[in-house]
């Protein structure tokens, strides 16, 4: 049996209501019934939002590491910390997804 790909679910948390969570999992669902192996940040730390920025970054460049690939979504374009997940990915070789197709679309 063909092992499931990972991908790390990627769009802006900082300065959004209750750090966008809700969109984290409404998307999680949906590509987790597409057969992917969700890796989303959201769950990191039991979702406690009293940490350091760069705490939620070491984990976030851990769980990318981990991925196939990369999926994109929502207000993404704004965010410092997207930019540089996906400055990494692009770096890695690592695919960058949305529900258009590519990052580009």
């Amino acid at each position: 049996m063909k092992p499931k790909l990972k991908i790390y679910l990627s769009s802006k948390m900082t300065g959004c209501t209750n750090y966008n969570y809700h969109n984290f999992f409404r998307v999680q669902k949906v590509l987790q019934k597409l057969g992917w192996v969700v890796i989303n940040p959201a769950r990191n730390f039991g979702s406690d939002q009293t940490l350091e920025y760069k705490d939620y970054m070491r984990a976030a460049m851990h769980d990318l590491l981990q991925a196939d690939a990369v999926y994109v979504f929502g207000n993404w374009r704004d965010s410092e910390g997207v930019g540089f997940e996906l400055h990494i990915a692009h770096k890695l070789g690592i695919p960058v997804l949305s529900r258009k197709g590519t990052e580009n679309d």
